[in-house]
This record gives C-alpha cells, sequence and structure tokens, in this order.
C-alpha cells in the first residue's frame, strides 16, 4: 500500500518522515511530527488513532518499542519512530505483499504492498548516500524506493514534514501532493515554492537592508512565475535596492492580482522601513 522513511538529522537535531503511496491522501492520516520528540509513520491498515496512541505514548517519554506494544497495532498494520535517541520499523506480520522494513541509527524505513523488497533498501541506501538537508535526503530516498518499483498498484500521493527541534519556524515544512499522476515531481515543485515563500517569512524583516535577500526573492520569482505573492515581495525589494528588475516584477505581480494596488497601500499603511516601497508600488499598480 505504502512506503515511508522516517529520520532525524544528527547535526541539526531535525526530526522528518515522508510517505507514498497509491491511495488518496496519504499524507491525511500517516504521518506526524512533534518537534524534539519523535516522527512517526503509520500505514497498512493504521491510521490517525494507531498515530495519536503511538505520540501519546512517546510524550510519556516511553521508548518506540513500549510504544509500539502498548498502541494496539494489529498485524495488518506498520509503523515507523524515530525520536532523538531511538529508531524503530514495525510490520505486523499480516501486511500484504513484499512487505517489511530497516531501522538503523536515525533512521526507519518501511513499505508494505510492494513490487519487491528491494523498496524499502533502496530508500535506505540513498539516504545514507544522500548528502544536505534533511528534507532533501528524505525526498530523494523516496524517489530511489519509486524507481526500485514503488507501490504495487502505482502512485497517486505523497507526503513530507520536517521539523526543527524547537519548533518555531517560520514557515514549517508540511506539504502534502493528495492526487497526482506524479506525485513526487509535483512534492519538488511545492517544495520550490516552500523556498520561496520561507525567505518571506523568515527575511521580510530585512528585507530594506538586505539586497542579497532581494536579489533571491528575484531570482525565486523568475523560478516561480504565476506566484502572485512573490513577485509583490520581490518587486518591493527591487525596487527598495534599485534592482533592474523591479519595473518587469511590477507589471507580473499587477497582472496576477487585480488588487494589487490595493494590497500594496494596505501593507504601507502597517508602517515600517518598507512602507515608501509599499506606496510607491500601490502608485505604480
Amino acid at each position: 500500500m505504502t512506503f515511508s522513511i522516517v529520520a532525524r538529522d544528527p547535526v541539526t537535531g531535525e526530526l522528518g518522515v515522508a510517505v507514498a503511496s497509491g491511495v488518496l491522501a496519504i499524507g491525511a492520516r500517516a504521518l506526524a511530527v512533534e518537534p524534539g520528540l519523535a516522527a512517526v509513520a503509520v500505514q497498512g491498515a493504521a491510521g490517525t488513532d494507531q498515530l495519536h496512541a503511538l505520540l501519546d505514548r512517546l510524550r510519556a517519554r516511553v521508548s518506540p518499542e513500549e510504544a509500539v506494544r502498548s498502541a494496539g497495532l494489529s498485524p495488518e498494520m506498520q509503523c515507523g519512530v524515530v525520536t532523538p535517541s531511538d529508531a524503530l520499523s514495525w510490520t505486523g506480520d499480516a501486511c500484504p505483499g513484499a512487505a517489511g522494513g530497516v531501522a538503523l541509527p536515525e533512521v526507519a524505513v518501511q513499505g508494505n504492498l510492494l513490487t519487491s523488497t528491494e523498496v524499502w533498501e533502496a530508500a535506505r541506501e540513498t539516504f545514507h548516500s544522500t548528502t544536505g538537508p534533511l528534507h532533501r535526503r528524505l525526498v530523494a530516498s523516496l524517489r530511489a524506493a519509486q524507481q526500485a518499483g514503488g507501490d504495487a498498484r502505482g502512485q497517486q500521493s505523497v507526503a513530507l514534514v520536517v521539523r526543527t527541534v524547537e519548533g518555531t519556524e517560520p514557515l514549517p515544512l508540511d506539504l502534502r501532493v493528495d492526487d497526482h499522476r506524479d506525485p513526487l515531481r509535483e512534492l519538488g515543485r511545492l517544495l520550490d515554492v516552500h523556498h520561496a515563500h520561507n525567505l518571506i517569512a523568515s527575511g521580510s524583516s530585512v528585507l530594506h537592508e538586505d539586497i542579497d535577500m532581494a536579489r533571491r526573492l528575484v531570482d525565486a520569482s523568475a523560478r516561480l512565475p504565476g506566484d502572485a505573492l512573490l513577485a509583490g515581495w520581490a518587486a518591493v525589494g527591487a525596487l527598495v535596492h534599485g534592482l533592474p528588475e523591479a519595473a518587469l516584477l511590477v507589471n507580473a505581480a499587477r497582472s496576477q492580482t487585480p488588487r494589487f494596488a490595493a494590497l500594496c497601500a494596505l501593507r504601507a499603511s502597517h508602517g515600517g522601513p518598507l512602507a515608501p516601497a509599499w506606496n510607491k508600488l500601490a502608485e505604480l499598480g
């Protein structure tokens, strides 16, 4: 039915989980990350009840093994759990098709109703051979698992969650593709969108004094045409720092958002160092 990977970044302490399936909206019921506590995936016949049961027990600071033993998982269910100190992959003996998994320090990979046992092994090997941020390693692992055969029914949905230890990031990475012919490709696009919008969420307060941030927003807007919010912030950054793309970005934002001038005026009314630039955009819009 599904394959998943749950992991911890040993350097940053981030916890993350990624899951792919041949059913609709697997992300609605199969995964959760509680910052600093655990990342969990449930699959097979398991759903939100089992997900919450596992998290409740992990909050009581029991081990992943004890959490699984006491959470009432049936033989048709499967789960993966990673905490700051442990990793566990568990497969009930009645899970269908090629089913199983592996847990190593900081990562658990599992799947059922797969084309072969090579699927979860491909995910594990790719996770350990890939460098970079945790989200990149998780997505690379899903892609490798899919290339190895994936879900025997094909592809329909994927989901990805990564959280920092503190859980205070301005735009948490929590993405789902619920129904798509190529969900992993769509997830890659959403990651690009998330990265761009995270620039806005984390950098808007310093945009007036950070020309590098302005350039990064301009570049992101070029990669993601049609994103009106991004185009507007890229336009204001370009205007503040005198970048040559400013006029083009204003036109793009205006064409994508009929009320662009009114929105700029609203942002200007909030005051702050960007208010003059938002006022200027309102006049141009």
